[in-house]
Parts: C-alpha cells; structure tokens; sequence
C-alpha cells in the first residue's frame, strides 16, 4: 500500500473546517450558474479575517512570479476557460510543498505511471505547441549557473511531467512544484534546499531514459508536422466544432478523401459487396459519397456493404439502420431467388446466410415495436420463403384436368422400413430450431410460433399494403408445405376470420369505390388476391378444410359478387380487378370438385 501525501487545507476556521458561505439569494441565473455567481462573489469581497492563513501568503506574489518563469504562464494540458486560472493554482500549490515532498511523490509517479502514457503526455504537449494551440512556450530558468545543460534539461522535464502528470492522473490540482533558486551542484551529488540526494548508476539511467523520451517527443514534433498538412480541416476550424478542442487524427480523418481503390486481385475471391437495391457491386467502383456506400469498416475505400455487415447492423440500436439493412437484405434475396447470383459467387448467396441463422435474426425482428421494422421484416422474410417461379409454375396447372390439386413442396427424405421412419420423427424432436431450420425452413419456422406472430400482426398492428401482402404470401407458402403446415394455419385461432372478414368482405364496394390504389394507406377492408389465392390453396388441401370455408365462412357470397363486377366499375385498378375476377373463378372451380357450392348460381 502507497502512502500518498496530501497538504492540509489552506484556510481554516477556528474551529479546524473551511467556513461555509450562505447563498445571496438575490442571485438568480442569468448566464451563469447560481453557485458560479456566489462564488465570484466570495472571491471578489476578500478572505474573512478569522481565518487562519497559511504562512507562505505574505510571500504569495513573489513566489508565483518565480514559478511563472520555471513553469510557463499557460497549461500545456488543460483546455478551456477554466485552463489559466486551474494553472496558476497549480504553480500557487506546488510552491508551498517542501524539495522533498516533491521529489517523493515525483518518484511515485513516475513509478506507477505507464512509461507510454509519460511518453503521451510529453508528445501532447509538444504537438499543442506545434499546431498553434498553446502559443507560449514554457521558459527555460537561467539563474541556476551551476547545473550543466544536461542536468537543466533533466530537471526542467521532470518538473515539467510533474506538474503535467499531477493533473492527468485525477490528483489534487497542482500539488507538486521544485523551487529551484536554491540548487547547487557538485560532482557527485545535487543539494536542494539542504537536503542531499546522491546520483547514482540509477539516476543516471534515469536521466537518460528522459534524453531518449525527449529525442521521441521530437520524432512526434515530425508526426504532428505531418498530421498538420494531412488533415482535412485546419485546426483553428476544427476548434469551433463540439468536442473538438483537442486535435484527433483518428475523428478528423471520417471527413478526408477516400484512400484509391486499388485493383481487383487476379484470380482471387474478394467479398462480396452490394448496395441498397441489392445489386452486386464491382470491386473498384467509383461510387458518389453521397450515395452512403462508404463506411470505416473494412476496405474502406470500396462502396457497398457485405453480408455479414449488413447482419450486425440489422441488431443496430438504431432504427434507420435496421430497417435499411433488412430492406436491403430482403433485396439480396429476391435477386438471388431470380438467378442474378447463379453464377458469379464462390458460395451459394443462400446457402451463406442460412449459415448465419438468417431465418432467426428476422424472427427476432418480428417481435420490434417499431411498424417499419416489421415491414421490413415481413418482405424479407417473404422473399426468403415465398418462391414466385413456383408459384407461377403452379398457376398454369389451373384449367387442366384436375388442376385444382395442387402438390406440396415439403422436403422428403427416404425412409423404406418403419422402424427407420419412427427413428427419424424421434431424432427431428430432438433436432434444436436452427438444425431444424437447415434441413426444412417452414417445419423450423414452424416451431418458432411465426403463424401466431402473423396473427397478431394482422389483428393488432394492422400494417400497411405491402406488410398485409407479404404475411398473405408467406401463409400461402407453408400452407403448401404439407398437410401438417395446412392444418396449423387453418386450427390458428381466429386467423382466417381476420382475413376472410377484412380482405375477403361481401359488402367492400362502396370502399373500393371511394379510394384509388395508388392513395391506399391500408387495405383493410379492400378485396385482396393474395386472400382468395390463400383460401384456394387451403381447399385444394383437403375437402374438410373446402368444406369449413363454405359453411363456416362464408366465402361463396363474397366471390360471387367479385365474378359478378365489371372491372371498369369497381374502385379497383383494371388489372387488380381482372386478376381479383380470374382467383375468384379458380377458388369457386375448387371448391366445386368437392361438389361444394354446387347450388348457387352467378
């Protein structure tokens, strides 16, 4: 345990505490704190006479007078408006401690001070001097004419990082001072004030440990040199900015130039980087700055983002920046889903981001408060499951001979004996979710509750169009799935009576009528396709499953009246209202196969 000394205070009362001073409370604020006021105001009126004074006050301008030439009228350190007057403390109360004091703890801190944070320091406050900030310079003393240039610089630097280091390492301002009026040398030993101190082999290690520490602090004066001609700013600009009274390279340079691309190695796989549509960059690329392409990540110098970038910033607290890189994940996937990757990456684009648990990050996101992040959301995660040349695919089976039975898209795996067939059901119920999510995405998506999470967007956010679109889409994928899936959307309470009662209606032609497409902010109660495309494919699973959607819901009324319309009455655009038509026909056809609905006429 280190014993640190601590001067007593300089004032006291009689009774041996500071004296208390009682608020004016005439004062009121006006610029200044309340408190800075009264305490001009204390400084202005005088010491109360009562007060015990220490002895050095009668010698107090003489002594600062004195220490203003060894130790330099400005802080070398310190910034601010408060600089001046917390330096001349520090002069004030280093001069009233004793040749020993001063040594000793001069000692204790260079002892437990980091060598590279004395180096730091030194180098500081050269480079404040080098870039204008500090425009005087400490004076050397000249009225010590025995001490060799050597020892002066020695003991100018020490009483230098002294008084520097005192207010860096959170002591008491200005404890520390060396008067060194009274210095004398000899051969072998420096007598301060009496006290003898004698030079050793250690001493003189020491000494030049501080020749060597000077000899960097002017390679630093180069540096800063260097740092001077390459910022991008002048410093006295740079002043005028918050937070900026201390010159850094590191947060000046975000407004420098780039650094040049440099050439695509040959032959060699690079990262992949695209920008906000999704669209695959090329590895030198002169992109605008003000597109946002550029960051101080890695490879700075090229624009676009990678995969694993956009995953971390799409966790970011920040809202834009998750929604941004969600949108621009969903726009990676439906290009890859188009083909546009097919044949320029080392790796399936796909095949990457599921490594990456990509199905979890947007399940995760899901559950955010935010409506735009869960729109984001729902369109990547339409992308990734819904497949749209399969569903096109799939729709030119209707009006065939038995079109109306649509196949599943589950993933099977061979299995010839039973006993086989019951160890695997028993090793996939001890599969965890993101194994699952490997082998089948929709039996994985399954088990992470998303059909409730859909549900619950539908009934209690209520999105906007394209959100209400994308959930319609993702339900109509894993319904194609399997039975099982089929049967987990239809047995989700109240799920197709949200939507058979806000996308399916009956009576929705006085609303179409009174709003165009493109001024829609919600779809609620509007005809959707993507609705009666949902309940096609659920009646073409099973006739119990047709059965309960005409009896149960309904459905026959609503899509007769959509056969019924004409397209250039209704309030919906031509095509959306063809299109509404035509599902409405193929629903109806379905449910007819059953020998369903049979009894009712156009």
């Amino acid at each position: 345990m280190t014993h640190i000394f601590v001067p007593p205070p300089r004032a006291l009362t009689c009774e041996g505490f500071p004296e208390p001073f009682v608020r004016d409370e005439m004062l009121v604020f006006k610029g200044k704190s309340i408190f800075a006021q009264q305490v001009e105001k204390v400084r202005g009126s005088g010491t109360p006479k009562e007060m015990l004074m220490d002895t050095h006050e009668a010698n107090q301008p003489a002594d600062i007078e004195i220490a203003d030439s060894q130790f330099g009228q400005r802080s070398f350190l310190l910034t601010g408006p408060d600089a001046p007057a917390i330096h001349q403390e520090n002069i004030k109360k280093m001069s009233e401690m004793s040749t020993e004091e001063i040594l000793q703890e001069q000692q204790k801190l260079t002892s437990q001070l980091d060598p590279k944070l004395l180096q730091f320091i030194r180098s500081r406050r050269k480079g404040k001097e080098f870039c204008g900030i500090v425009d005087q310079t400490v004076e050397q003393p000249t009225d010590i004419p025995e001490l060799t240039s050597e020892d002066s610089s020695s003991m100018k630097m020490d009483t230098d990082l002294l008084s520097e280091v005192s207010r860096d390492v959170g002591m008491s301002p200005s404890q520390y001072n060396v008067d060194i009026s009274n210095i004398s040398h000899s051969e072998d030993k420096i007598q301060i004030s009496g006290a003898a101190v004698m030079t050793s082999g250690l001493d003189k290690q020491a000494q030049s440990n501080c020749l060597e520490n000077d000899s960097t602090s002017c390679q630093t004066d180069t540096e800063m040199g260097s740092i001077a001609v390459d910022l991008p700013v002048k410093p006295s600009e740079a002043n005028k900015w918050l937070h900026m009274d201390v010159i850094e390279r590191e947060k000046l340079q975000w407004i420098g130039n780039l650094p040049p691309a440099p050439s695509a190695p040959p032959d060699t796989p690079y990262s992949a980087r695209f920008d906000f549509q999704g669209v695959l960059l090329p590895y030198a690329d002169e992109v605008n700055v003000t597109q946002a392409l550029h960051h101080h990540g890695e490879e700075p110098e090229r624009p676009g983002y990678t995969l694993q970038e956009l995953l971390k910033i799409s966790r970011s607290s920040v809202l834009q920046q998750r929604v941004l890189a969600l949108t621009t994940l969903a726009n990676i996937l439906d290009k890859t889903k188009a083909g546009y990757y097919d044949e320029c990456m080392e790796a399936p684009v796909l095949n990457q981001l599921m490594d990456s648990d990509l199905y979890l990050l947007f399940r995760f996101s899901l559950d955010d408060s935010s409506e735009a992040v869960v729109t984001a959301t729902l369109l990547a995660l339409r992308n990734l499951l819904f497949n749209h040349p399969d569903e096109l695919c799939l729709d030119r089976l209707l009006g065939l001979w038995n079109g109306q039975y649509q196949p599943t898209l589950m993933v099977k795996t061979e299995v010839t004996k039973p006993s086989e067939k019951t160890e695997q059901g028993d090793e996939e119920a001890e599969l965890k979710d993101h194994q699952i999510l490997r082998l089948d995405i929709v039996k994985g998506a399954l088990r992470t509750d998303l059909i409730l999470r859909l549900r619950y967007i539908l009934e209690t956010l209520q999105p906007g169009p394209k959100a209400v679109i994308s959930v319609l889409e993702i339900l109509t994928r894993i319904v194609r799935h399997s039975y099982d899936s089929a049967l987990a959307v239809t047995c989700c309470p109240r799920l197709l009576s949200i939507i058979i009662n806000n996308f399916v209606r009956s009576g929705w032609r006085g609303i179409a009528a009174s709003c165009k497409s493109s001024e829609t902010s919600s779809v609620y109660g509007v005809p959707q396709v993507e609705a009666l495309k949902l309940l096609r494919v659920i009646a073409s699973c099973s006739r119990s499953m047709a059965s309960d959607l005409v009896h149960k819901f309904r459905v026959v009324e609503s899509i007769a009246s959509y056969i019924s319309i004409v397209p250039r009455e209704c309030g919906l655009p031509e095509q959306e209202a063809v299109r509404l038509c035509l599902e409405s026909i193929y629903l109806w056809s379905t449910l007819l196969a059953y020998s369903l609905s049979d009894g009712h006429f156009v």
